[in-house]
């Protein structure tokens, strides 16, 4: 009986432990990350539009070289 009753207190303050533990951390990250929020965020943005960029001239290319004659290729890219 002492067994269990100390296994289920020992669950218990583990418990409550990794509850707070987490309480911590999050406190801690939210107060680091919140003055650069705002700059990691427009950071982002300028990553989806750089990424938007590179995805139309990606399929620019894909389209310019499909459309080149096989026979004047030599003449586009021999400059």
């Amino acid at each position: 009986m002492a067994e269990v009753v100390r296994r289920i207190i020992d669950e218990r303050i583990r418990g409550d432990s990794a509850r707070l533990g987490v309480l911590v951390v999050e406190d801690a990250v939210r107060r680091v990350m919140e003055p650069h929020v705002d700059r990691l965020a427009g950071m982002l943005a300028h990553a989806g539009v750089a990424a938007g960029a590179a995805a139309w001239l990606a399929r620019a290319l894909v389209n310019l070289l499909t459309q080149v004659d096989p026979d004047e290729q030599d003449d586009i890219f021999n400059v």
